[in-house]
């Protein structure tokens, strides 16, 4: 099921995507932000894996720029309850050269509204260090807001550094219910 925007299309994982994500994912500017196992040593076959390894209440997909179709990386809408109706997100992108463009904020959207309409989730969080503002204001612009604030959450260049938690929630209604 791909997902498609302006700017970006969402889609299946396909061989070869491993060989094309390898360097955004081993690029140190990308993989300062995506926790501990980033920055281990990133090697295709592991990249082939996370992509096809399909497992229960998680969704993959890779991220294409629709203008030059060059793979730019992935998102995930994982950790799907649908007792309490809500999914986590998660995404990187890159190399860095392409940051700035709308690709993140508008596969934000796309993975959002799909959990949304799709799998009739209530609610989208995500986590997101305090110190990568560009991210937050991606997040952001994808109609995510701060919920939780964690301080001293995450160990960055040697120092602890404050994690936050944001949420993002279904566009209201247009048919509102009645009232009782």
């Amino acid at each position: 099921m791909d997902l498609v925007g302006a700017s970006v299309r969402l889609r299946a994982a396909e061989p070869g995507d491993a060989a094309r994500l390898a360097p955004i994912v081993s690029d140190p500017r990308v993989a300062v932000w995506g926790g501990i196992e980033s920055r281990l040593p990133v090697t295709e076959d592991r990249i082939k894996r996370d992509l096809t390894t399909t497992e229960p209440g998680r969704t993959r997909w890779v991220i294409d720029s629709r203008e030059d179709g060059v793979a730019l990386g992935s998102a995930s809408i994982f950790d799907q309850d649908f007792r309490n109706r809500h999914a986590w997100f998660a995404i990187y992108l890159g190399p860095p050269e392409r940051w700035g463009h709308g690709y993140g904020s508008e596969a934000t959207r796309l993975a959002t509204a799909w959990a949304f309409g799709e799998l009739g989730m209530a609610k989208v969080y995500l986590q997101v260090l305090e110190a990568n503002q560009h991210a937050i204001s991606c997040y952001r612009r994808a109609g995510f807001e701060v919920e939780a604030v964690l301080p001293r959450d995450h160990l960055l260049g040697g120092r602890f550094v404050t994690g936050l938690v944001m949420a993002a929630y279904p566009p209201p209604t247009s048919n509102p219910p009645p009232s009782a």
